[in-house]
């Protein structure tokens, strides 16, 4: 069999989509099985070799993405349970900073995924935006909006809590 055309992905997504979401739901819950369901098909149209028996594959792929997604929940809760713990912070401040580092890593904790992954890989990750188009298989322009938003929605959130109504500068 060659690489799965539209009408045979639309014909496999008839046949198998539905038992796939439920599959994957428990595993990850309503709210991931969709992402991880729709990834397998992408990635089945992205096989070089051609897939002998399709059915056995989606499943084995919806089943991987499903444990990497556990895992990844685990790292995480573990993490947050570990910064709770020890007070660690994403962010170092010194006495001298500009940056209070709780209120940047509570703006950053508070963005979309999309938004926080760009933030995290141009930061922490020291990328250029061209690589994290790259990485993430997106325009840069996407990228590039996706960080400007980021920027955009942190700095707000960093400045929000300080605005209070009582907080009015006289004239």
């Amino acid at each position: 069999m060659a690489r799965p055309s539209e009408r045979h992905l639309s014909e496999y997504f008839d046949a198998f989509g539905p038992a796939l979401v439920l599959y994957a739901r428990q595993w990850v819950g309503d709210d991931a099985s969709g992402d991880l369901v729709q990834n397998a098909f992408l990635s089945l149209m992205a096989q070089a070799n051609p897939v002998q028996n399709v059915k056995a594959w989606l499943f084995r792929a919806v089943r991987n993405a499903a444990l990497n997604e556990i895992r990844h929940r685990r790292v995480k809760r573990e993490h947050s349970r570990r910064v709770a713990a020890t007070g660690q912070a994403w962010f170092e401040s010194g006495l001298d900073d500009l940056l209070d580092a709780r209120a940047a890593q509570d703006a950053l904790a508070h963005l979309d995924r999309p938004l926080r992954e760009v933030v995290t890989l141009r930061i922490w990750g020291q990328m250029k935006l061209a690589e994290i188009a790259e990485l993430l298989g997106e325009p840069i322009s996407t990228i590039h909006s996706r960080y400007t938003a980021a920027l955009s929605a942190v700095g707000k959130r960093m400045v929000s809590p300080c605005k209070t109504q009582d907080s009015k500068i006289p004239k």
